[in-house]
This record gives C-alpha cells, structure tokens and sequence, in this order.
C-alpha cells in the first residue's frame, strides 16, 4: 500500500478541483479564440461609410455604433440608416459582397434645404459634403443634384474672404480746400466669422468711418459681384455720422 507521505506536490495540484477548473477554462479559452479567428476570417466584405454631417451616426441593421470609416462585416444584406438630430433620417438597403469594398455616401438635410451647412461651426461638415458630392468626386448615392448645386453656390459666396479686406473709398469731403487727390476710406469690409455677433459661417464685418447708410454699404459688396443677402453683415458705425 503507498504512502500517503511518498505523494508528490505536483500529483496533489494534478488533483485538485481548482487545476481541473483551470484546465477546462483554458480549453474554452482556446476554442473561443478559434472561433474568433474563423468568424473574423469570414467578415471579408468591407463598407466604407462617407456621410455628412460629419458626426452623423450610422446604424446597419439596426446597430448604431458606426459613423465615418471602413469596417469590415459579414457578408449579406444591410440596411444603412443615418441619423442626425435636427436632419431628416435616411435609409438605404446594399449588398455586400464577399471580397469587395461597398462604399455608402449619403448626406442629410431638413425639408431638402442645406440650412445646416451655412450654420457657423459647421464648415468641417460642409467639407464633408462637398467631398461626397463635388464634381470631382461624384460618389454620393443620392440621385439628384440638389446638393451639387449648393456646393456650387456655397462655393462661389465662400470666395468673397480671398478678396478682403475690400475698401471702398470717397474723395475727401473738404473737396477744394485740400484737393481731389485726397480720398478717405470710408467703408471697410473685413472676414466677421470670429465676432462673437457671427451666428452664421458666411459673416462679413463692415466699419463706415463717415456715416454712409447700411444700404449703400451693401451695394458695395453686390458691386463686386457677391449678394449682400448671403451673408450676415456685421454694421459698425465710428467717428463721424452724417444727419438724417
């Protein structure tokens, strides 16, 4: 008969409980993790989504946790929902096909207007829309134009700030006594979007130095061939003002 005293360490940690809990946790472990690999092998249909707002969330199948990026997913049939609050949701039904890269650009408005996009703070979500739908890139799922042609507006208003400061200015309101040669600035338009009275992206700050009505200063802006009506005008009267 063995001793009870000739047994090992080893062979008692052998028979414990708590080394066969060990063992069976660790075989579980490795068959998970098999698993992992196989599934993971098997999400070979890759989704690039380009929406815009830039921090829209995008839903697939219902799950939200996706927003502006490339995944990697199983493949098969999805419904692609993206939301903003504020924006109208949209939803689109794709494909994906295994090996292949599908490429979601969907954009989203209120009511069809691009209201959201001229807001101040928003440009980093316009450059969105504008990638999704500009002529060069042309990539958006949307099969109409709205989008393109406001980029196109958009654009050309936004090309008003590589001219400023723009000065307009008068001859001197003395005339004679010191002579035409003599001119004042009497309107100055300068970039307004970092005033605090800015609300919109499109601001321009104008200062009259002599007085001149607010209408004539956006006859101004209209002269160099921009519409007064697409901005929000930032009007600073200083020094002299002319009597009614």
């Amino acid at each position: 008969m063995q001793n009870s005293d000739n047994v090992s360490p080893l062979s008692n940690i052998i028979k414990s409980k708590w080394f066969k809990v060990v063992v069976i946790v660790d075989i579980l472990a490795f068959i998970a993790i098999i698993i992992l690999v196989v599934y993971n092998s098997l999400k070979n249909a890759v989704i690039s989504i380009n929406v815009a707002p830039l921090d829209a969330k995008v839903a697939l199948n219902g799950k939200a946790d996706y927003k502006n990026g490339q995944y990697s997913l199983l493949p098969g049939k999805y419904e692609v929902t993206v939301s903003y609050d504020g924006l109208d949701s949209k939803t689109i039904s794709i494909n994906l096909e295994p090996h292949s890269v599908t490429t979601v650009s969907l954009y989203l408005t209120k009511d069809g207007d691009f209201d959201y996009y001229e807001q101040k703070d928003n440009y980093a979500s316009y450059q969105k829309l504008y990638s999704i739908v500009s002529s060069e890139n042309n990539r958006s799922s949307d099969n109409d134009t709205s989008a393109e042609k406001f980029v196109s507006s958009f654009e050309k208003k936004y090309s008003i700030f590589k001219d400023l400061p723009i000065i307009d200015k008068t001859p001197s309101p003395y005339g004679l006594s010191l002579g035409s040669r003599y001119q004042y600035d009497i309107l100055t338009i300068k970039d307004g979007r970092a005033l605090e009275e800015c609300t919109k992206t499109l601001c321009l700050q104008i200062t009259d130095t002599l007085g001149s009505k607010e209408d004539y200063a956006e006859s101004v802006i209209d002269k160099f061939g921009y519409n007064h009506n697409d901005f929000q005008i930032i009007y600073q009267k200083v020094g002299y003002e002319s009597e009614e």
